[in-house]
């Protein structure tokens, strides 16, 4: 259970055949400096988690999803992310991130994974 990894400081998940939904439990790893989830089949939104101002992830500093859309086939991205650090999209040759500058969320309490 990710809920019990309250002291992880790196979580990479990347190429793998996983897929669902973006797990509540990542609130819980409050030590995180590296979050990378890309090149899997994951969606949901990690903005009520990570980008809010309520985020309660003071070390996080390289945080990187497939929160690129793909031009190519017009797919939407499969996670919404606005303080990513890179975004991604999986390619036919493998997974392409993007630097971008993080935005802050504007949910007004409302955001929901």
């Amino acid at each position: 259970e990710l809920g019990r990894l309250t002291t992880l400081v790196d979580f990479r998940v990347q190429q793998t055949g996983l897929y669902g939904t973006v797990p509540s439990e990542f609130v819980s790893m409050s030590q995180l400096k590296l979050f990378i989830i890309s090149g899997t089949a994951i969606t949901g939104n990690l903005d009520p988690m990570f980008c809010s101002g309520n985020s309660n992830f003071p070390k996080l500093s390289k945080m990187e999803s497939d929160c690129e859309a793909n031009s190519k086939t017009g797919f939407p991205p499969l996670i919404t992310c606005s303080c990513c650090t890179s975004c991604c999209v999986e390619t036919a040759d493998g997974s392409n991130c993007e630097k971008q500058e993080p935005q802050p969320a504007y949910c007004n309490n409302a955001c929901v994974a």
